[in-house]
């Protein structure tokens, strides 16, 4: 009998153990979504960040075809893929004239760029638009293969 309660109580340790893993899947989503929440990406409209949460599974890269089906883009716009540090860039490189406004923002970006880069991999930076404004997508993989990152616009004149 007593072997028996022994499987038993295994057995609801792994059902735990699931559990706590598949809460933290979402808890990278969340964590994510909470460290961009109030955060705009600097350009000549300062734009909001949101986060993907894509079920794509396919392999890296992401195919561009498969990519303007995510995004709902026609093929006669302009898709680009950039080195995914250049996402960050602009946003965390200090320069001479930053205010504390602007160290306080670097230092957010950096967070989000510490977290996206301990959760993800095969990191992508995705623009679609044309030269001058485009929306930027900056997505990885998690351990699933499952397609998450961020999304914003960006206006550069």
């Amino acid at each position: 009998m007593k072997g028996n309660k022994k499987v038993k109580r295994n057995y609801y340790n792994l059902s735990k153990v699931s559990e706590i893993i598949q809460t933290a899947e979402k808890s990278f989503v969340e964590t994510l979504t909470e460290s961009v929440n109030g955060l705009f990406y600097p350009s000549e409209s300062d734009e909001k960040i949101k986060v993907i949460d894509w079920q794509a599974d396919n392999p890296a890269p992401f195919d561009t075809i498969l990519f303007r089906k995510y995004i709902g883009v026609t093929p006669s716009v302009r898709v680009e893929s950039v080195q995914w540090e250049k996402f960050f860039e602009a946003v965390i490189l200090e320069k001479e004239w930053w205010t504390e406004f602007e160290k306080e923002r670097a230092a957010k970006f950096l967070e989000v760029k510490d977290l996206i880069t301990a959760n993800l991999i095969n990191i992508e930076y995705l623009r679609a638009g044309n030269r001058v404004e485009f929306e930027a997508y900056l997505i990885g993989q998690d351990k699933e293969g499952k397609w998450k990152g961020l999304k914003t616009l960006i206006i550069e004149t």
